[in-house]
């Protein structure tokens, strides 16, 4: 079977950056398919599209930040999973500046942080990755043992974005940050990460 590497985040966590980087590996191919994960032949669709690699090890890459989008039991042991997070203050401020509006971002953070956690009791041999992580390179040799790459992964950590400051109030800002803490601390004792 061909193999696919989901990564399951919110938006606004810095994902896109992570996202660019495994997709610039020789064995994975990224695709931002929007599609949802409600069946195996799904997997199929994905597969089919064009690969730079012709061998048995490449690697189909797909991103999920919306709940909706995985609802199928048996991928859990059909797929790789690569999760990240990002602390509430810059997750809110970016969703604030992209449009949200400040009640809807909070909702959306900490249902979708909710989900994560979730999918995590599945797939305990994951890989979680918080956005410190991502930036500073320290989880790229778990994600490289995870994944089997022999060719270690290169990020730049100017393509991380900076978030808008000030947008979010303080009491939202706290109650995600407190949500953020709880779900971490469980993703933490569930899955592989730098500690």
């Amino acid at each position: 079977m061909k193999k696919v590497c989901l990564l399951v985040t919110h938006e606004q966590s810095g994902s896109p950056a992570l996202f660019n980087i495994l997709a610039a590996h020789p064995r994975i191919q990224g695709y931002h398919t929007g599609r949802t994960y409600n069946h195996p032949l799904v997997l199929q669709e994905l597969t089919a599209l064009p690969h730079k690699t012709q061998t048995a090890a490449a690697i189909w890459l797909d991103e999920l930040s919306h709940n909706y989008q995985f609802s199928c039991k048996e991928l859990y042991r059909i797929c790789r999973f690569l999760y990240m997070v990002r602390p509430a203050e810059a997750t809110l401020n970016a969703l604030i500046f992209s449009g949200f509006e400040p009640d809807f971002a909070a909702r959306y953070y900490c249902y979708r942080l909710r989900r994560i956690c979730e999918m995590a009791k599945r797939t305990p041999e994951a890989v979680l990755v918080t956005f410190d992580d991502a930036l500073t390179g320290t989880a790229f040799p778990l994600i490289e043992e995870y994944l089997v790459l022999k060719t270690p992964l290169f990020g730049n950590p100017a393509s991380f974005p900076t978030a808008p400051v000030g947008l979010a109030k303080w009491d939202l800002v706290k109650s995600c940050q407190e949500s953020y803490e709880r779900h971490l601390f469980f993703l933490r004792s569930r899955l592989r990460c730098n500690r």
